[in-house]
């Protein structure tokens, strides 16, 4: 739990620095641990949001294919967690087709959230 915090207290240091690489590893950690510690819970809502913000951080240091997974997985568990009427989940879908698009993926066809 203490490297949790740590790990979070760091990240946000990071950000407000604009130490984006930094800001990125802190928030890999922080998923990770998420993940594990709540593996009984796949699509806890803390999650779902680090998810989000570890694809927005893989986006800044250019690691597009990375951003592109991390979104897709911060989708499926937004539409579980906040529904997909939320702008949350929309602004996620919204974010993951311009990932997609940079990718050079998005051919006009819909994406499979489900």
């Amino acid at each position: 739990l203490l490297r949790y915090e740590a790990e979070t207290r760091s990240m946000n240091v990071a950000l407000e620095a604009a130490h984006y690489e930094d800001a990125l590893g802190c928030c890999a950690h922080v998923v990770e641990f998420l993940a594990s510690a709540l593996s009984h819970v796949p699509h806890h809502p803390l999650l779902s949001l680090q998810r989000y913000t570890l694809a927005d951080l893989q986006l800044a240091c250019n690691r597009t294919s990375e951003a592109a997974q991390s979104m897709k997985e911060a989708v499926a568990s937004l539409r579980v967690t906040h529904g997909e009427d939320s702008e949350m989940y929309r602004g996620a879908v919204g974010r993951l087709g311009e990932i997609q698009q940079q990718l050079g993926t998005s051919d006009g066809q819909q994406t499979n959230l489900r």
